[in-house]
């Protein structure tokens, strides 16, 4: 689908497992840059690769869903209205942006998208339709997921994915329960890519 910018598209992905969406984003983007090669053309992932135009982002859509009910436990069936868990979520995420957008954010490029008007996510505000509120909430039923884009097009999906766990500790101290633990096993796998990945990084640049 084309963006507001100039050759400028937004790809989805379905949602899934988040170790997957974040590997199936990696590979995306190695392809693109090889695609595009083979065409004599250059993609660009920055998060702002112009000036005066809509910068790249890498909206995250968040949806927990119970096992057997299919419910959404962000929204209560009867009414309607947010849970607690959805108040915990993202009041951690409020709390803890600052921090986070270091990972967001990784280079200098990454806050030139943050310093200009086109639908940049500049603030922490919570709402359901709103290009510069840094978490916002889409209508989509039962499922609905939140959405948070402040991550930019040139941040690394592992760690950009990873983050959505800390937040929530901050904010509850609730105990994770018996069906939790499959989810808690995949933050653990998680955190196993990206560290991995750091040490990569940090072994290329030496």
């Amino acid at each position: 689908m084309h963006e507001m910018g100039v050759s400028q598209y937004e790809i989805n992905f379905v949602h899934g497992d988040p170790l997957l969406i974040a590997d199936q984003t990696f590979l995306f983007k190695h392809a693109l840059h090889e695609v595009a090669l083979k065409h004599g053309l250059i993609a660009v992932c920055m998060a702002k690769p112009l000036a005066r135009v809509p910068g790249c982002s890498m909206h995250i859509h968040q949806s927990v869903v119970e096992q057997g009910s299919g419910n959404n436990i962000f929204t209560d069936v009867a009414s309607g209205e947010a849970t607690a868990n959805f108040r915990t979520l993202f009041g951690g995420l409020q709390r803890c942006m600052g921090e986070l957008t270091l990972l967001m954010a990784p280079y200098v490029n990454s806050y030139q998208r943050f310093c200009h008007a086109y639908a940049s996510p500049n603030n922490l505000l919570l709402v359901a339709r709103q290009p510069p509120a840094g978490l916002r909430i889409p209508a989509s039923g039962r499922s609905a997921p939140g959405r948070e884009p402040p991550a930019g097009a040139d941040a690394n999906p592992y760690l950009s994915v990873l983050h959505r766990s800390p937040p929530v500790c901050t904010a509850s101290t609730t105990s994770a329960s018996p069906r939790h633990r499959r989810r808690a096993s995949s933050r653990r796998r998680m955190a196993d890519s990206a560290r991995h990945a750091h040490d990569a990084i940090a072994s290329g640049s030496r």
